[in-house]
């Protein structure tokens, strides 16, 4: 195993050369929500093409192209301790990388038909929220709440599995009819900034039932819903999503 240091040094290292090599733009947000995978790989590498399939999967849900997604994948493998350089610099793991993205690809075209957001423009849709109720010295806290829908699909194929985020689009728009921004992030959540009102919670819930009723979500190992408070500091709101996504 590599040693905790190590391995942290690694994942600061592939990060400085993504950043240098590729700048500041959107991919730097799914970078960040990609550590846990790097880390993963990196303690065991026998896991390599599964962690290179979902890695693909998000990059690809986040519309980046696979040359892109290729060469981020080779930084990390120059940097990466031999034994976990053999397993992830071969056919399986390249294989497996493509896949994910096709699989990813997919997702991303029922995601934005079903009228899904980006997180980055989640992200921003927050940010234009806590300036908005600072302007009118309200407590942005006190009025809004994210809401949060996980359909794991993740043993699903990828066509069941678009169909499945398309059936949890419908009954998310049901419910949340306002215009409320709402975002799909890579691991399959549904991420909604509503209006914190005393049947938020019972709206929740009707969506969960909604949902483990429906034959397209049968194939998830499960649908769970609930309120999640918004951070006081703005500041917080990248990590907030990030963690969300994760």
């Amino acid at each position: 195993m590599v040693h905790g240091a190590d391995r942290g040094t690694m994942v600061t290292e592939w990060r400085r050369r993504v950043h240098e090599g590729w700048g500041d733009g959107r991919h730097w947000h799914t970078i960040d929500g990609t550590d846990a995978l790097v880390r993963r790989v990196v303690d065991e590498p026998t896991s390599a093409t599964e962690v290179l399939a979902e890695l693909g999967r998000r990059c690809a849900l986040d519309g980046h192209s696979l040359d892109n997604v290729t060469a981020w994948t080779a930084e990390l493998i120059k940097l990466s301790p031999r034994r976990v350089r053999r397993r992830l610099d071969s056919r399986d793991a390249a294989v497996a990388l493509a896949a994910g993205w096709a699989d990813g690809a997919l997702q991303r075209r029922h995601s934005r038909a079903a009228g899904f957001a980006s997180l980055g423009a989640l992200r921003l849709a927050l940010i234009q929220h806590y300036e908005r109720c600072a302007c009118l010295g309200i407590d942005p806290v006190e009025v809004s709440a994210l809401v949060v829908l996980d359909a794991d699909s993740g043993l699903l194929s990828p066509v069941a599995r678009a169909a499945a985020m398309e059936a949890l689009a419908v009954h998310v728009s049901s419910h949340f009819t306002d215009g409320e921004p709402t975002a799909a992030t890579p691991t399959g959540r549904v991420l909604v900034l509503a209006e914190r009102t005393p049947d938020l919670a019972r709206e929740v819930r009707e969506v969960v039932i909604a949902c483990e009723a429906s034959p397209l979500l049968a194939g998830c190992l499960r649908v769970l819903g609930w309120v999640e408070r918004l951070p006081s500091d703005p500041t917080l709101v990248v990590a907030f999503l990030a963690d969300l996504a994760s």
